[in-house]
């Protein structure tokens, strides 16, 4: 369910009619940001495809912003009013990490990390509101608690998270129990 909850995530920031980089052009800037002048890149890593990333080892330094898409912790499942939920209604903590490590000002890269964090919120409501999510018989039902917060740039990039429950069902758990 892990794999499928990350995945979904990761290919809703990514879907050129809702995801990121079309709420980003689409959404109104404070004056003087200029999250994607142009030179900018962004990239949207699945933390648990990524052979590099999965052995521990350092991201390419060929973007500006990155978005890592990890679980931030281990599912939970609560049984429901219906037979077999007790391992196929699952919440999983997801965390959209973002890294800035752009050519721009330490205030500028807190400025872009911060209109990018709006944008992965828009296209997750988008997602969760109009979007078919169904992958490997895992639905992605609702989308919870979510935060999010920044950390000062240290020199090297300006670092932000947005955290947040997924709540998915696995219907081809369900449909083993009897």
């Amino acid at each position: 369910m892990r794999l499928e909850v990350v995945k979904g995530i990761t290919e809703a920031l990514k879907d050129g009619a809702s995801g990121l980089l079309a709420k980003l052009l689409s959404m109104p800037l404070p004056a003087g940001v200029t999250v994607l002048d142009g030179q900018s890149s962004i990239e949207i890593i699945n933390g648990l495809d990524d052979d590099d990333l999965v052995k521990g080892e350092n991201l390419d330094r060929g973007r500006d912003i990155l978005l890592l898409v990890t679980p931030d912790g281990g599912t939970s499942f609560t049984p429901a009013n219906f037979r077999g939920s007790q391992v196929s209604l699952g919440v999983t903590p997801v965390a959209v990490t973002v890294i800035h490590r752009g050519m721009r000002t330490p205030s500028q890269k807190i400025r872009d990390a911060e209109c990018v964090i709006r944008a992965i919120l828009l296209s997750l409501t988008d997602f969760f509101n109009n979007s078919a999510r169904l992958n490997n018989e895992v639905i992605l039902l609702r989308l919870s608690d979510v935060t999010y917060g920044l950390v000062q740039d240290d020199g090297v990039g300006a670092v932000g998270a947005v955290v947040f429950n997924v709540q998915a069902f696995d219907k081809a758990i369900q449909a083993l129990v009897r």
